[in-house]
């Protein structure tokens, strides 16, 4: 979504992220060099979200003081993706965008009403708008008003569209209810003993009214390629899902839809496992040896050359997963979108698992199926909720020492381990190492005199009983240690 914004309302979402983390007060001059912007502008983009923070829809209220500068005031349940979520929703760009394809038939001068602007400003918008949708093989044609393109890329386009900007009990689609999707799901997920999560619920949901939405406007698949991923063993998944759509489509393209709705499923990577034979699926996949597996089988192959652990080498769970995000890489080719989540995801990426990040960008290219951006941040996803970052995390050596009561040292050790989310060796008082040993943190609750301290890259004081404060502390030191580490290597 943001790379559908103007750059103006891009510094905006930046204004507002940089107001949210800082928590005090700002003078202009000094906001406007933090980010690196003029004065003036600065000016202007605080106006527009001091109107903005004056609707109904504000989250946040934007304080200015001739003498403090401004401070951007929120409740402590209010997230920045809220505030970003609320913000993006009243732009030029979204507005546009939902007036298009949530009405059946729009004009242009009905768009023009709509959107409060002129014929020039409404087609300076268009023009740039196609200059991003061109890199997802769509466009929005003005003389017919409307977003053209592939039936099932603009659905997709759309999915992530809403998605990006959703917000807790917001539903964007105006032709059919939460309430009447929400049965539809519980229906199907009900027959195939589907266990989905809070957010999957909606995430189907979502997919489902947008189907909805362009089948009340007679707009279907005209062909749906990717059929071929499909495999045969996913039955109980896949059997019914004519009945997640409504009776309207004509015979002439129900077998497409439906084509388009298995193709979600087998490349959704977190089915219910308890019901999947995975090692069938994937020698499947394999005997195809189709361009899925392909890029599966180079991605997989990068992942063991940096990790040789069993639980990576030997993991059919983690090759269906990487399977199935190569299939929609595949099957829809043409997205390409800059997503908030997906950059945060693609950063936390770089940050924790730099060589990783490294060799695995090396295989996706354009020219093996694959999308840098989007495939990228669902790699790292799969081996978060696989629980296999630590694999790729390098060993830290630690030292505990708890001078004033020593006997807590191996419970404290223990807590230390548990809580961690990297690789650590963690010696204790009674574990002696030589002198010349050079441990990654040392951890104390009381400072050592020079001649007795233990070589270490970092120290840290803590409590004898170590509080909430002081574990996040160390859980920072830790991860600083395991980033520097990896940029060594």
């Amino acid at each position: 979504m943001i790379s559908l914004l103007t750059s103006s309302e891009k510094r905006q979402l930046q204004l507002l992220d940089f107001l949210n983390r800082s928590i005090t007060w700002w003078k202009i001059d000094t906001l406007a060099s933090e980010l690196q912007v003029s004065d003036n502008k600065i000016r202007k983009d605080i106006e527009k979200l001091l109107a903005f923070s004056q609707t109904e829809d504000n989250v946040f209220e934007i304080l200015l003081d001739p003498l403090k500068g401004v401070y951007l005031k929120t409740d402590a349940q209010t997230s920045i993706q809220l505030i970003q979520s609320k913000y993006v929703k009243q732009t030029v760009s979204y507005q546009l965008i939902d007036a298009l394809v949530q009405s059946n038939e729009i004009s242009l001068n009905d768009l023009l009403t709509k959107l409060y602007l002129s014929r020039s400003t409404l087609y300076r918008h268009v023009r740039r708008l196609n200059k991003v949708l061109a890199k997802n093989k769509l466009e929005i044609s003005v003389p017919s008003a409307d977003l053209v393109g592939e039936e099932a890329a603009i659905r997709e386009f759309l999915y992530y569209f809403y998605w990006s900007v959703a917000d807790d009990g917001d539903w964007p689609f105006k032709t059919i209810t939460s309430d009447t999707v929400y049965l539809s799901v519980k229906d199907y997920t009900d027959f195939g003993n589907i266990k989905y999560s809070k957010v999957e619920v909606i995430q189907v949901m979502f997919r489902l009214a947008i189907n909805f939405m362009r089948h009340s406007q007679k707009k279907f698949i005209q062909s749906m390629a990717g059929v071929e991923y499909v495999d045969p063993y996913r039955k109980a998944y896949i059997a019914s899902v004519s009945d997640l759509m409504p009776a309207i489509i004509p015979p002439d393209y129900r077998q497409n839809e439906e084509n388009f709705l298995r193709l979600l499923i087998v490349s959704y990577p977190f089915l219910d496992e308890r019901h999947l034979d995975y090692q069938k699926i994937n020698r499947w996949y394999q005997k195809q040896n189709g361009q899925a597996y392909q890029l599966m089988f180079a991605i997989r192959q990068q992942l063991v050359a940096v990790s040789t652990d069993k639980p990576l080498v030997d993991n059919p769970i983690l090759e269906f997963r990487l399977l199935a995000i190569c299939i929609y890489s595949m099957v829809f080719p043409q997205l390409h979108l800059q997503l908030s989540a997906t950059r945060n995801k693609n950063q936390q990426f770089v940050n924790r698992l730099p060589e990783v990040y490294n060799k695995v960008s090396k295989v996706i290219t354009p020219e093996k199926g694959g999308r840098n951006d989007l495939l990228l941040a669902e790699v790292y996803r799969v081996l978060e909720k696989s629980e296999l970052i630590q694999l790729f995390q390098p060993l830290l050596y630690v030292k505990l020492r708890c001078v004033k009561s020593p006997l807590t040292e191996p419970d404290l050790k223990r807590e230390l381990l548990n809580r961690a989310k990297q690789k650590l060796s963690v010696d204790i008082t009674k574990d002696n190492q030589q002198s010349t040993f050079s441990y990654d943190v040392f951890i104390s609750d009381m400072r050592i005199p020079y001649t007795e301290q233990v070589k270490s890259k970092r120290f840290y004081l803590w409590q004898t009983q170590p509080t909430e404060r002081d574990w996040e502390e160390i859980a920072k030191i830790l991860s600083e240690c395991a980033a520097a580490d990896s940029l060594e290597e």
